[in-house]
């Protein structure tokens, strides 16, 4: 995500916790592996769980399956209108009136992307990128190749300037 988001040249702050997540662990080494293929260094990833803090001041919130999705509405409601797992809102780009990259390309995406939920199916089957953990290679791999799909979706309603 930082990846699309620098080469739009947008001034998004990216960040990552978990709903379960054990603080300071570092990232599973056959994920590591992966995005090093992909030269992006993870070594100075380490676990952080989701805060009150993080729910509160996120403009947008994307979690790879729709169980982590319940947890944050469940525990923040208010953040019910800007949450959605990452292949959900992938799914509303297609319908998001292309916009040029700008100051407001962010919230201007969030608005459209939610209009756009009124009107575009999401299946439910579909919305989960399955955990890799405990499974071989082939599993992270595979996470990786979705996780890139999905936000390539999500950034292609925006254009450079």
């Amino acid at each position: 995500m930082r990846h699309g988001v620098a080469e739009l040249n947008l001034d998004w702050r990216i960040s990552s916790a978990g709903t379960q997540a054990r603080p300071g662990r570092p990232m599973h080494p056959r994920m590591a592996d992966v995005l090093k293929r992909k030269n992006i260094d993870a070594d100075d990833w380490s676990s952080r769980l989701l805060t009150g803090a993080l729910f509160d001041a996120a403009d947008l919130i994307l979690t790879a399956e729709a169980r982590h999705r319940a947890s944050v509405v469940t525990a923040r409601p208010n953040a019910l209108h800007r949450t959605f797992t990452l292949r959900q809102f992938a799914t509303l780009a297609p319908a998001v009136t292309p916009m040029l990259a700008s100051p407001d390309a962010g919230a201007t995406l969030l608005e459209r992307a939610r209009a756009a939920r009124s009107v575009v199916p999401l299946p439910p089957d579909s919305a989960d990128i399955d955990d890799p953990i405990g499974h071989r290679g082939r599993a992270y791999r595979r996470c990786a190749r979705e996780i890139d799909e999905a936000i390539a979706d999500l950034l292609r309603p925006i254009t450079p300037y």
